[in-house]
């Protein structure tokens, strides 16, 4: 793609030569060049940093006790050269000698496992530190709303109906309507708050997702997406495990917020079809199954969405973190979290696999 003056003539050098004049077409390259940092280079940058920081590290206690090991090696290998050639009785033992070598092979190979998974272990940890004061803030703003949603009830529930006009008392009526929508749906996050967010209990995810939906019920009416739970094998089967509630609300939170943004898109080509979310609750083989029929996901980004960071969302939509902190929330409670082809083959379905969640 090239820019050029002729072909984009209104993209004009102010006086001062500080940027460019203020415009749709200035907005449109501000979009692009975000959308193009965001999507194709932020991953990059960050597998950078990382190798960079990694690279100019000072050696660990980790890194030394490894070049301890080599030198170890080294004098063991040494030291089995000089007593085969030493003594006869260990020359004719070559399986002796073959295991021994093999031996400090394993032990080797074992090394370079336990750094691997030591590296991928403190990344996953400073990742995982930095979502959680984004988590803070949520929490703080959370907590704020739900203060002011309660004392605008209570001084709508006080006020002398018989004193004001009749739209103002259908005006307080809608949103006196509305402020107890919000309250639905902060008393589903308030599970998310600090004190309750890392303790496990019994949990029933058949009244969970019950909960879930009256709470966002009149949300799916605004968007007018249709809203569906099935249980099986009869619906009122349970399915009750030990896990930190607000931790599946979260991975429920994720899915909706990108469902919701992928069907909207899908009305602006086909305005004609029904949008719809459903959600299929197997309580025998424990499985909770999330799906819509939106565009769905390339093939090609079947992995990289799990990714941290990786959107497809326009620059300032979307942080591409929902579906990595809901795999990483999958694999704190021993539970798997997966993308799957629906019945027609489009990448459109979540499952929660809970079988090994007790």
């Amino acid at each position: 793609m090239t820019i050029s003056l002729r072909a984009n003539p209104l993209l004009i050098d102010q006086a001062n030569r500080e940027g460019l004049i203020d415009n749709e077409e200035k907005r449109a390259l501000q979009a692009l060049l975000a959308h193009l940092v965001q999507e194709t280079f932020w991953s990059f940058m960050v597998r950078v940093e990382k190798a960079a920081r990694a690279s100019a590290a000072e050696p660990t206690s980790e890194a030394i006790i490894a070049q301890r090991l080599i030198s170890e090696e080294k004098r063991l290998e040494s030291s089995l050269a000089l007593l085969v050639q030493r003594v006869p009785e260990v020359r004719r033992e070559a399986d002796t000698v073959s295991a021994i070598r093999q031996g400090i092979s394993n032990l080797k190979s074992a090394m370079r496992q336990v750094r691997q998974l030591a590296s991928e272990y403190e990344q996953g940890r400073t990742e995982l530190l930095n979502l959680a004061g984004v988590g803070l803030m949520v929490e703080i703003l959370a907590h704020e709303l739900n203060r002011a949603t309660a004392t605008a009830l209570a001084t709508l529930q006080h006020l002398p109906s018989e004193e004001l006009s009749n739209a103002a008392a259908k005006s307080l009526q809608g949103l006196s309507a509305q402020l107890k929508t919000l309250q639905k749906r902060l008393k589903v996050l308030d599970p998310l708050s600090t004190s309750a967010r890392n303790r496990k209990e019994k949990v029933d995810i058949r009244r969970l997702l019950l909960d879930f939906a009256e709470a966002h019920s009149d949300h799916f009416r605004r968007e007018e997406v249709s809203w569906s739970v099935k249980v099986m094998p009869t619906p009122s089967s349970d399915l009750i495990v030990t896990v930190v509630r607000g931790m599946i609300l979260q991975v429920l939170e994720n899915l909706v917020s990108n469902s919701l943004y992928w069907l909207r898109q899908q009305k602006l080509l086909t305005p004609e079809v029904k949008q719809r979310i459903e959600v299929v609750l197997d309580c025998d083989d424990r499985l909770l199954t999330f799906s819509d029929n939106g565009p769905g996901i390339a093939p090609n980004d079947r992995d990289r969405i799990f990714e941290a960071f990786f959107t497809k969302k326009p620059a300032g939509e979307g942080k591409g973190l929902g579906l990595f902190i809901s795999r990483e929330i999958a694999k704190y409670h021993g539970a798997e979290f997966r993308l799957e082809p629906d019945s027609n083959g489009v990448l459109r379905t979540f499952t929660l696999d809970l079988r090994n969640v007790r």
